[in-house]
């Protein structure tokens, strides 16, 4: 097991354990619309890697969780994960399947082709 320290990359976003990027955090806005999200290497298969450029940073690679830690559980960092950002957010988390996030979704609607009456 390696020793693991965080670090910040200067003008790079992201989160880093050493020059390697571990989680991609990206935001976006288009048509007034906001986007936003993170991907968590936790035991990514890192051959998926070697086709692509890493969000267009060559000079730096890319690892996961379970390089550091081993035998680390997917279901374990994403409870760690929900739990943080529950506590950290003040959210009120609920787990929703793919297939019923689809089946339930709000109907489109020509001011926001997101969110129904819902939407504040």
């Amino acid at each position: 097991m390696r020793p693991t320290r965080l670090t910040q990359q200067q003008q790079l976003t992201g989160v880093w354990i050493g020059d390697s990027k571990v989680c991609a955090i990206g935001v976006a806005a288009s048509s007034w619309i906001t986007m936003h999200g993170f991907a968590l290497n936790v035991n990514t298969e890192m051959s998926w890697f070697d086709k692509i450029v890493p969000c267009g940073i060559g000079d730096k690679s890319v690892t996961r969780i379970s390089d550091y830690i081993p035998n680390v559980s997917l279901h374990h960092v994403r409870s760690l994960v929900a739990h943080h950002l529950k506590c950290h957010f003040h959210l009120d988390l609920h787990h929703v399947s793919i297939s019923s996030f689809h089946h339930h979704a709000p109907p489109k609607t020509a001011t926001n082709p997101f969110c129904a009456d819902t939407c504040p």
